[in-house]
């Protein structure tokens, strides 16, 4: 089933303004080409240039012909997915840009339509921005009239509610536009002219909305108390439509820059049939300030290609873990080299024992070891050793560990007589010779305390 809910006028309903004069749309300076005319020049996908700067997004016949006439070297391509996907030139005296239009179904959510269509285009065609084009319903007598466009400068989605018994209370949303979207669509009337062959006969001159407030949701309205309905919960809304919520969500998901840009057919008031000629010149409008607002040099030329969301797939490390674990293994490396240049390693010369006491097993002369090894020791606190005490052979070994921030790097230190198998362990030295030297004490202790040796 489709998301439309169409809203349209009762037996009781007819529009109280029928007063209101609908006149006929003005001729367009060129002709719309029909479906059945388009080139059909095609281009292979491997061949397609790619990334492309803007992606237009239409969802009628109308608007889709309306954007296809101001394409210049106009060729198409299909790619699974996406269909057949329609390329070419925008006007920019100086800098090329590729443009790549594409139609959705009606409305925001439904299989193909402008949330899934954008969500998966995006990520193919990795655009700098995204426009939806075409034509939209004016929410107001006074404030526009047919033939005007509507620029986006905020959305709000009108549907979500929430149902009460007595009343109802809104939960949809309000999305303004991005700054450099915001900046863009400032001068987007700047040097438009409107595509018609010859001034009406009556007093017309379409005017471009470059403020808009522009109501998405999945409803088709056309009749009278709905429209008001909606103007009174929403005083400054201009004109109504139904793609732009999908488009709205899919960019921000993909952090993407987007606008709506629509041309008023219609006042959603009941009397839609009777101004139906106006769609395609509406959207004719929006297309051309589209073509108007990307004509200056260099517009797009310093914004970013969509490149994927800055952010790792499931399951992997996130950024900051990635930061903080490269932290860490920076402390690690500064006081790794600063212990193996500072901290003396264990040696027999610092034992507080009596020299006549203590025999230094290590064999003397021995040779230095390479850089490498000498630094991985140091890692552990130095090699391991031996000392003879009265008799008895003690050996032992220091080493290192991760402590905290303040002290990054301590040495445990360890001792054992090889003959009773006697151990003592000592933890939390600054040097790993300290710690080596309080180890063989403690285990000196212990021996003359079970009475092995004596004083």
């Amino acid at each position: 089933m489709s998301e439309e809910r169409v809203v349209a006028e009762s037996s009781q309903g007819i529009s109280s303004h029928n007063h209101v004069d609908f006149m006929k749309p003005p001729k367009l300076s060129f002709k719309l080409h029909k479906l059945s005319e388009l080139p059909d020049a095609f281009t292979p996908w491997e061949s397609v240039e790619l990334p492309i700067d803007v992606l237009l997004v239409t969802a009628k016949d109308c608007e889709f012909l309306s954007c296809f006439s101001y394409l210049r070297n106009p060729h198409q391509s299909h790619y699974r997915g996406l269909g057949i996907v329609h390329f070419g030139e925008m006007v920019d005296v100086k800098h090329k840009l590729n443009v790549c239009l594409i139609r959705c179904s009606e409305g925001a959510a439904a299989p193909g339509a402008a949330l899934s269509k954008v969500n998966t285009a995006v990520i193919i065609l990795q655009p700098k921005a995204v426009f939806c084009v075409g034509f939209c319903g004016g929410l107001s007598y006074e404030k526009v009239k047919l033939g005007d466009v509507v620029i986006s400068a905020k959305i709000i989605t009108y549907a979500h509610k929430k149902v009460m018994n007595d009343r109802e209370q809104p939960r949809g949303y309000e999305a303004p536009v991005s700054r450099d979207i915001a900046d863009l669509i400032k001068h987007a009337a700047s040097g438009w002219k409107p595509p018609i062959m010859k001034k009406p006969e009556v007093d017309w001159e379409p005017v471009v909305h470059c403020d808009g407030v522009i109501l998405s949701g999945p409803e088709l309205v056309n009749c009278e108390w709905r429209r008001e309905e909606l103007l009174e919960r929403y005083p400054k809304a201009i004109a109504i439509e139904m793609e732009g919520e999908g488009i709205f969500a899919a960019a921000h998901d993909l952090k993407m820059e987007w606008v709506v840009i629509k041309g008023v057919s219609d006042y959603a008031d009941g009397n839609k049939s009777k101004t139906e000629e106006w769609q395609p010149v509406a959207s004719v409008m929006a297309a051309s300030v589209v073509a108007n607002m990307l004509k200056f040099p260099g517009v797009l030329k310093d914004w970013e290609h969509y490149r994927g969301l800055k952010h790792p797939p499931s399951g992997s490390s996130s950024a900051l873990g990635k930061a903080v674990l490269a932290g860490a293994v920076m402390v690690l490396l500064i006081a790794i080299m600063y212990f193996f240049f500072t901290s003396p390693q264990a040696n027999i010369k610092d034992f507080r024992i009596p020299k006549d006491d203590v025999i230094d097993t290590n064999p003397k002369g021995t040779p230095p070891e390479d850089p490498l090894t000498t630094l991985l020791q140091s890692i552990t606190g130095g090699p391991p050793g031996q000392v003879n005490y009265k008799g008895r052979t003690i050996s032992y070994r220091a080493q290192g560990r991760i402590h905290s921030l303040d002290e990054p790097w301590v040495y445990d230190g360890t001792a054992w007589d090889i003959q009773s198998g006697t151990k003592a362990k000592v933890k939390h030295y600054e040097q790993s010779g300290d710690a080596v030297k309080d180890a063989v004490a403690e285990v000196i202790k212990k021996l003359k305390e079970q009475g092995i040796i004596k004083d």
